[in-house]
């Protein structure tokens, strides 16, 4: 398990990245990002950083209460998809206030958290259990992963 201030520090790191990027593509916002999957383009993908951070902090802190809120057969790729059909007029802008509010409340419930609370297992929305410094981690590696999408388009058009 990953300590509690390397989880902190990765956190924070991450979101800088997005944040930095989403800067940077706010003049391409309405272009297609991805061909494949949802299709969406930088705004849209915003908007599900927006909607999946929210979300999965939502997840862990009611895992960390005792609950298990994700049903064995939920669909993340379904929940993802219409989601961000659901807020069709989000603004890079707004989706990156939330990221700030969404991010600030999860490394407030984190810097809490104790060795006890991040060793709770829950079922994550991909479907399987896994202890919360491992949903956290995962956070990180999702930001990591759009992020990593966004550059290689951003760098391909020279912005």
């Amino acid at each position: 398990m990953t300590d509690k201030q390397t989880l902190i520090s990765n956190l924070a790191s991450a979101r800088e990245r997005i944040f930095a990027l989403l800067e940077r593509a706010k003049p391409h916002s309405e272009e297609q990002l991805y061909s494949d999957g949802a299709a969406w383009t930088i705004r849209q993908l915003a908007t599900h950083l927006m909607i999946s951070d929210r979300g999965i902090t939502m997840v862990i802190q009611n895992i960390a209460s005792g609950g298990n809120p994700i049903p064995e057969d939920y669909d993340v790729d379904r929940y993802n998809k219409r989601s961000v059909e659901k807020m069709p007029d989000v603004s890079i802008d707004e989706a990156v206030a939330a990221l700030r509010d969404s991010r600030a409340d999860l490394l407030a419930w984190l810097e809490g958290a104790d060795e006890a609370a991040l060793a709770r297992v829950g079922r994550h929305p991909l479907r399987f259990e896994a202890p919360l410094s491992r949903f956290v981690e995962l956070m990180v590696m999702h930001d990591h992963q759009h992020a990593d999408d966004l550059e290689k388009y951003l760098n391909h058009k020279g912005a």
